[in-house]
Formats: structure tokens, C-alpha cells, sequence
């Protein structure tokens, strides 16, 4: 006999601390090292030699391979070291020193990609560096693309908003704050992969995000529907999601794209709206919470040290 575990039973404290906060643009570090391999599958190539001035935005390491994505400077300031760093696993990779000038001066060259069509779409994604924002930092490109493979019947286009996880509450505050830009976003998308169903899913508990989100939807008069979740863990599972949606199964070992959908996060839909604005992936929010006294949202250039962030939410980092 089979069992189903009734997952809506999984119920954990959700301690969402920073439901009020505004992000704080934490202070220019004075370094930021940018590995090579902040995405899923191969690293980077670095482009740029120590001694070089670069700027915000400057791309200083392209994509190797299908399945990779671009670097661009996250501050402006000079190339002091290119060498290996320790990673998690053990191991070694290529990483980009930058000594901060403080100014944070944009790429002069720096403008908004014109496309026309999908192909045309999919590469200005690429080499904006946008890779997936929900854990697995799969390259954006590489997932857009592979929907449009005939093998494929791509009919949905899911925004997994539900941010089930407790503590974090950064997509909560972009549905908020920039709903506009990702009803932009998914409808662009949708358009390109050629799919006529498109979805963001949230938990109906979420009551000001929806709010935002159903005024957005109305001013843009966009045709995407809200699927609202139970308030549980884990009901951003991307298989549960799809399943509940389209009423299809992805397989085991599978992939959404079986099934028709393509699934992304919010902060990966916004990178790629300003990516098409001209900005390419330089920063990221995020949420410094837990036994801290000051529970706090940041907005950091990318390659900022952890220590820096915590002390955000902990001036003195020996209390921590």
C-alpha cells in the first residue's frame, strides 16, 4: 500500500522579520572579489588584466560554453588581482579582485539592447548575465533557449513567488515595490516563448503583494493570473506548483519544460527587465536575519564579503 503525505501539514514559524524594512544600500566595500563561477555550469573567462580601470556594469569575463554566464564589474575601481580562491566543495576557482574608487561610475557604454525576435531576445539575456535567483543560479539563457526547442510544447510561463522559505523576504518586497516591472517582465516573456497562459504563484496570504500585483496586472491590462498557495512549507516546491497549475506531472529526474512550463523567480524576471533597460546583473538584495540584533534587507554590489553584510545587522561583529 502507498502512503501520500499530505505535505499542507508541514506548517514552520515563517519569523518574516523584515516585512517592514526598506533595503539598505549598504556602504561601497573597499574590495569585491567576483569568482568565476557564480552560476551553474562552466566558469567564466576573465577578459580584463590586473592594473585595468573598470566600471559598473563593464563586462570582465565572458561566458564559456553553452551553459555559463558573463561577469560584469559590480563597482568601479581597479582589477588588483586575478587569482584562485577555495570553494565550498574543495576546490578551486578563478576570481576577479576589484579595488573600489568609491565613485561607482556606470560603463559609459552601457545601453539598452535592441532585439528583434526571440533569438535576438535570448542573446541580449545572455549577455546581460542573469542567471536563476531561486537556489540554483541555472543561467537564465540556457533555460529561455531550451524552451524553445520543438521537443518542447511551452504553453506557461510560472513565476514562483511563493518565497516559502521563512526568514527571507526579498521577492515579497519586489512584488511590492516593482510589481509593474514584473507583469513587464513575464508578459515580455511570454511573448517571445510564444506561450498564451502565464502565472505568478504567491500564497494567498500575502495580502499587499497581491493587491500591487492585481493593480499592476489591471493598469498594463495583461491577461496573468494569479494562483494563490496555502501558507505552508514547502508550497513554493516548483513540481508541486506546476502540478497544481496545469495539471500535469513533471517525471521523475524531469524538468517543467516536459510538461509545458517554464518556471522562473521574481528576482530573475526583474534582472531581465533591467537588463533590457541597460543595466546587466551588478547587485542583488538580500536578507541578513536570524539571532542578530538588527534584522535587515540589503541591497549589495555582487562579490561583497559576508562579514560586511552581517555587520549590517550586527555593527559589532563579536556580539554576533
Amino acid at each position: 500500500m502507498i502512503f501520500k503525505k499530505d505535505i499542507s501539514s508541514l506548517h514552520v514559524p515563517h519569523n518574516k522579520h523584515t516585512a517592514a524594512c526598506v533595503p539598505v544600500r549598504i556602504e561601497t566595500p573597499a574590495e569585491v572579489i567576483l569568482p568565476m563561477n557564480m552560476h551553474s555550469g562552466h566558469v567564466a573567462e576573465p577578459i580584463v588584466t590586473v592594473g585595468e580601470h573598470v566600471y559598473v556594469g563593464q563586462l570582465i569575463a565572458r561566458e564559456e560554453g553553452r551553459f555559463s554566464s558573463p561577469v560584469h564589474a559590480s563597482v568601479s575601481g581597479t582589477v588588483s588581482k586575478i587569482e584562485p580562491i577555495p570553494t565550498a566543495n574543495g576546490g578551486e576557482v578563478t576570481a576577479i579582485y576589484i579595488e573600489s574608487d568609491g565613485k561607482m561610475e556606470a560603463d559609459p557604454n552601457l545601453k539598452p539592447p535592441v532585439f528583434n525576435g526571440c533569438e535576438e531576445f535570448l542573446q541580449a539575456v545572455r549577455e546581460s548575465g542573469v542567471v536563476g535567483l531561486g537556489g540554483a543560479a541555472f543561467p537564465a539563457w540556457a533555460k529561455l533557449n531550451e524552451a524553445t526547442n520543438p521537443d518542447y510544447k511551452v504553453d506557461t510561463v510560472l513565476i514562483n513567488a511563493a518565497e516559502c522559505e521563512p526568514l527571507i523576504e526579498t521577492d515579497k518586497f519586489l512584488m511590492r515595490t516593482r510589481a509593474a516591472d514584473l507583469v513587464k517582465g513575464v508578459d515580455m516573456i511570454a511573448k517571445e516563448l510564444g506561450a498564451d497562459k502565464k502565472y505568478i504563484a504567491l500564497k494567498a496570504a500575502y495580502k499587499t503583494e497581491i493587491a500591487a500585483l492585481e493593480a499592476a496586472i489591471a493598469e498594463a491590462g495583461s491577461d496573468i493570473k494569479l494562483h494563490k498557495m496555502g501558507y505552508f512549507y514547502p508550497a513554493g516546491d516548483e513540481q508541486v506548483i506546476v502540478c497544481e497549475i496545469t495539471g500535469k506531472s513533471v517525471p521523475e529526474r524531469g524538468i517543467p519544460l516536459m510538461v509545458g512550463a517554464v518556471v522562473d523567480n521574481v528576482g530573475t524576471v526583474l534582472n531581465i527587465v533591467d537588463a533590457f533597460e541597460g543595466k546587466p546583473v551588478t547587485d542583488k538584495f538580500l536578507s541578513v536575519v536570524g539571532e542578530v540584533k538588527h534584522p535587515v534587507m540589503l541591497s549589495v554590489p555582487l562579490g561583497t564579503s559576508v562579514r560586511a553584510c552581517v555587520e549590517a545587522a550586527c555593527p559589532t561583529i563579536s556580539n554576533y
